[in-house]
């Protein structure tokens, strides 16, 4: 690792990133009865409000029945803060550097809020999309489509909080969470949908798909880091050149936290990374002392991106690693019929048969999706399976990934040393 350039230039753009984004005392701009009028991007039904991002501005309504979508140009009036305010008032940097990654610089709790027209556009095209996907998937899946919505474009809003806990505490919350995992299980769906085109053509009409599941999804770091990793290992096969999915992981991050250093700051975006990374680095070590492949992958991924749970989420979970080997199966069992259902359920406008097969499929995507909540539920009620409310500070962060690199070091010097060692002694054993 210490060898590869993008390892080097990884290390440079995320200090650089933090020296860019880090002020020491940040003065935050109060705007009192404010009237502005926006174009709404995107909005996400909270638990306790309504989540709008028009421009620049994150709106926090408590009407959560206004009827409002993407696209939709409203006039609010209220109190305007600079996303400042947070480290200001709470010294909740993380949550600020949240808002800037999301290009959100201002928060808004609106007293009156109306909508004025409509303007036609890509956050339009997007909002009409998730419109018409949240239909079908209602329709097909009625009370369960909630799960469903999580799982395939990462809309969390309609979740239950006693599923979202179960999940957080144990361990298996990154699987209602969009990452690299969903993206594979959408292209592996892909490629066998595609299976008789030709590997070149496969390849471009995969990238369009999953450029526009990533449309769909919203742009989101975990999102835009698999689309990347894919198109670069096309283009390595095109070219027919090496592929590493170690400097893939370096040099994406770099160019992200490059355009935007507020990247850092999203848990998303440092999950994501780490948990490649860390496949990519220790999976061979798992392999070489006969560690069995899924669990390899499991294992080596949850020694980076632990440290990143407890430090954002305050939670640790005992028995994280064994209830991922449960749980993540199921997960992409329950996904594959998702898929299939919506496909054959879409079919049925011209197909009428295909909506029996649609409701027959869904019914197995239920009964896989209840058995891994089941079965989450249990490793959750087990003694002592988490321990929550904790909190560490960032010093103790960076010494473990300190020490973490100095171990992984000195495996590869030993390596090497050992692949000499054989090199040397093979003319002899020739002879």
């Amino acid at each position: 690792m210490f060898r590869h350039y993008s390892f080097v230039i990884f290390v440079c753009v995320i200090i650089s990133a933090f020296v860019i984004t880090y002020d020491a005392e940040p003065e935050a701009e109060i705007h009192d009865d404010v009237t502005i009028q926006e174009t709404v991007k995107s909005v996400e039904l909270k638990p306790k409000y309504l989540e709008i991002q028009a421009g620049e501005i994150l709106i926090k309504s408590y009407d959560r029945e206004l009827e409002i979508s993407a696209g939709d140009v409203i006039s609010f009036s209220g109190r305007l803060m600079s996303s400042e305010y947070y480290v200001q008032k709470y010294q909740n940097r993380s949550y600020t550097g949240y808002l800037k990654s999301r290009n959100i610089s201002y928060i808004c709790y609106p007293k009156k809020l109306e909508v004025t027209g409509h303007e036609k556009g890509i956050y339009s095209a997007r909002g009409s999309l998730i419109s018409a996907v949240d239909r079908h998937i209602d329709r097909l899946y009625r009370s369960d489509a909630p799960v469903f919505k999580a799982l395939f474009y990462g809309d969390r809003s309609e979740l239950s909080e006693d599923i979202k806990t179960s999940f957080s505490r144990t361990g298996t919350a990154h699987i209602l969470a969009l990452s690299g995992f969903h993206t594979g299980i959408v292209l592996v769906f892909i490629n066998i949908l595609l299976i008789r085109v030709p590997v070149r053509k496969r390849g471009f009409a995969a990238s369009g798909i999953l450029l526009a599941y990533a449309f769909l999804t919203g742009l989101r770091p975990s999102i835009i880091r698999a689309v990347a990793f894919f198109i670069i290992y096309y283009v390595s096969f095109i070219r027919e050149e090496r592929y590493s999915v170690l400097s893939s992981a370096l040099l994406t991050a770099s160019v992200m936290a490059a355009v935007n250093p507020y990247y850092i700051y999203d848990a998303g975006f440092q999950l994501s990374f780490a948990s490649v990374i860390s496949i990519a680095m220790f999976m061979p070590l798992a392999r070489r002392y006969s560690v069995p492949s899924f669990m390899a992958v499991t294992l080596s991924a949850q020694i980076l991106t632990l440290p990143i749970v407890v430090y954002s989420f305050g939670v640790m979970p005992i028995f994280g690693l064994a209830a991922n080997f449960a749980v993540i199966p199921l997960i992409s069992l329950a996904m594959a019929l998702f898929l299939v259902s919506m496909i054959f359920y879409a079919a049925s406008a011209v197909i009428p048969f295909a909506g029996f097969f649609a409701k027959y499929i869904s019914q197995g995507a239920i009964f896989v999706k209840d058995m891994l909540i089941q079965i989450n539920h249990m490793f959750e009620r087990l003694p002592y399976s988490y321990m929550e409310n904790l909190e560490t500070e960032i010093w103790k962060i960076a010494l473990y990934y300190v020490i973490i690199l100095l171990i992984y070091r000195l495996w590869e010097i030993k390596t090497v040393k050992e692949n000499i060692y054989e090199l040397e002694e093979l003319p002899k054993i020739i002879a």
